[in-house]
């Protein structure tokens, strides 16, 4: 089991730990986030930075975020670098508005349908959202094979990422995006095409918010793959039901 334990001032240090040992495995840093690949096999691993700021809080410092091998781990005495996949420095300019991010690689996620690929939003607006552009977000996968170098486009966003959930088969996802100006949220069903690592996509529906609306809601049940919870559907088909808020 790896886990953050706390040390001496703000600092930590990430341990490995049964019942029966304990071997520290990396140096002393401010550890904010440490999670597993589905697979077992690598560690991601982000710290906060300085330059520290009094006028920020500190989810906005500049943070590193890097790839750690687990499998020889133990054996060795301490994390193996694989590669250093964001950094992101001060965001001390982000926009006071709705829809406002900081830039860079700003969320990184292991892919749930995989074993041990990330899931990568980066903003193509520079986070602002006065911006005018075609697409807001940029949605892209690295691959433990390739050393988590190069990036391979899933698709990209009108609005601004709100969330995803992946299929048992690896080979379709659902992507949210929202944008509060219109109070419009966009679900878009993503399917791979066979043999190729290209996306087709397909918008399922649009809901805009009101006080009284119309929720169209997914037919869908959830199923247990590498201790993730992904979406199995089914049939082939994805069924949608509309609910009368009214009712």
């Amino acid at each position: 089991m790896v886990q953050v334990s706390l040390s001496v001032g703000s600092s930590s240090n990430i341990s490995e730990c049964d019942f029966e040992s304990h071997m520290c495995l990396s140096k002393e840093g401010i550890y904010i986030e440490n999670d597993i690949s589905p697979d077992l096999k690598y560690v991601m691993v982000t710290t906060v930075e300085p330059p520290y700021s009094n006028a920020q809080r500190w989810p906005r410092f500049p943070q590193r975020t890097s790839i750690y091998e687990l499998e020889d781990a133990k054996i060795k005495g301490s994390l193996v670098h694989v590669e250093e996949v964001a950094y992101l420095p001060l965001a001390d300019n982000i926009p006071i508005a709705h829809n406002a991010c900081r830039t860079g690689r700003r969320a990184i996620y292991w892919r749930e349908d995989a074993g041990s690929n990330l899931m990568v939003i980066e903003a193509l607006d520079g986070g602002n959202p006065e911006t005018e552009v075609p697409h807001r977000d940029s949605l892209f996968t690295l691959k433990s094979s390739e050393g988590f170098k190069k990036e391979h486009l899933l698709t990209k966003t009108v609005f601004r990422f709100a969330g995803m959930n992946f299929f048992e088969s690896g080979s379709q996802l659902l992507v949210m995006e929202n944008w509060w100006r219109t109070r419009r949220t966009i679900t878009t069903l993503l399917t791979q095409d066979d043999n190729t690592e290209t996306y087709t996509s397909s918008v399922l529906f649009t809901v805009v918010t009101k006080i009284a609306t119309t929720i169209p809601a997914l037919s869908l049940k959830g199923a247990q793959i590498l201790g993730l919870t992904v979406i199995a559907p089914s049939s082939t088909t994805c069924r949608r039901w509309v609910v009368d808020a009214s009712s």
